[in-house]
């Protein structure tokens, strides 16, 4: 059962105006559930579990962010 989340609507209207959203928070919460929810086809959403992936975004974001192709 899925439960609603007070920040889909900021997320999905987030969304529309940049290529790119963060959304963090405290472990087992549900951020990954609620935008599986709400993610349309053509958007994807990327984990900051694994260290290697999260300290590419962070020292080289343009190379983090290239297999999605997003430019920053």
């Amino acid at each position: 059962m899925y439960i609603d989340r007070h920040l889909e609507k900021q997320v999905i209207d987030a969304s529309k105006y940049y290529p790119v959203v963060m959304v963090c928070g405290q472990r087992q919460v549900g951020k990954s559930t609620m935008l599986n929810h709400i993610k349309e086809n053509n958007r994807r959403y990327v984990t900051m579990d694994d260290g290697n992936a999260r300290r590419l975004a962070t020292t080289d974001p343009a190379l983090f962010l290239k297999p999605m192709d997003i430019h920053c």
